[in-house]
């Protein structure tokens, strides 16, 4: 059988393409992540953010909370009002503690916050020396208010405070989600432009093959033709040679002389009948 370097050729570059062809949707995949993982970070940062909002407005409902409970007390009296007051202080100290998680990666949030702390502990600190002298001694209503004046002195600042705060993390919060926005639409383009690839990708693909197994077909029916060619070939070169064997043999025969033809090792190949007759050979 005859082989068709053509044939080879064809086959190779129809591998070739193939890896080609499954390479791509892989690559597509991996930019795909790559954009979907960038996306999935921006909404990290945008949650992040609201975690942050969600927890000064919190921080501010327990000052509020605790200051509302301290007038209250300074005004009555009554001790639910100083439970109360000392639970808020506690809900701070640890809303506090939770902002100091959260802002740990902006400088700027991290040091209002270390303002803040020495404030409402000397607020505290402060307050406590008031409640202890309002236990022990009581305090009209007159100086209750006065009293309550001199602590919003003290409680302004840290409201101011957790304003700019809030204030940051508004900014950050737009920032962020249009960042968001802006990352979200890159994967829905890299979604749209990727199923797009894969698309011509597997179009091009079974193309590939359609075309590679005209041309497989092609090539094979080309070698087909080649090794009929040369079967009928080859066959019509052995009955010339037959021919040719045969004619020579029967010259050989019945020329009319002793004539013998031997091969290099000296075997007789054919003989005539008088050198059979003159040599006493078997002419069979």
């Amino acid at each position: 059988m005859v082989t068709s370097g053509k044939g080879r050729a064809l086959h190779l570059k129809g591998l070739s393409r193939l890896a080609l062809s499954l390479a791509m949707p892989v690559l597509v995949g991996l930019g795909m992540w790559l954009v979907a993982l960038q996306t999935e970070r921006r909404s990290l940062w945008v949650r992040h953010t609201l975690q942050v909002e969600i927890s000064l407005e919190r921080l501010v409902s327990d000052l509020n909370n605790a200051e509302s409970s301290r007038r209250g007390y300074l005004l009555t009296g009554e001790e639910r009002f100083l439970d109360s007051y000392k639970a808020g202080a506690d809900e701070v100290r640890r809303e506090v503690a939770e902002l100091s998680g959260l802002t740990a990666d902006n400088p700027r949030q991290r040091r209002s916050l270390d303002q803040i702390r020495p404030l409402l502990e000397s607020q505290f600190s402060y307050l406590q020396s008031i409640l202890e002298v309002h236990r022990q001694n009581g305090l009209d209503v007159a100086a209750a208010k006065i009293r309550i004046g001199q602590d919003k002195k003290l409680t302004d600042p840290i409201q101011s405070l957790v304003s700019d705060m809030h204030q940051e993390e508004e900014r950050l919060l737009l920032a962020r989600e249009l960042a968001l926005r802006a990352a979200t639409h890159r994967f829905y383009w890299a979604l749209l432009l990727g199923f797009g690839l894969i698309v011509l990708v597997v179009g091009s693909l079974y193309h590939s093959v359609k075309n590679h197994r005209l041309q497989s077909g092609a090539a094979e029916a080309h070698l087909s033709r080649l090794n009929a060619e040369l079967d009928e070939r080859v066959i019509e070169r052995t009955a010339q040679l037959k021919a040719r064997d045969e004619m020579l043999s029967s010259f050989v025969k019945y020329v009319p002389a002793a004539v013998a033809m031997l091969d290099r090792e000296m075997r007789y190949l054919h003989v005539s009948e008088r050198w059979c007759t003159q040599y006493g050979f078997d002419s069979a």
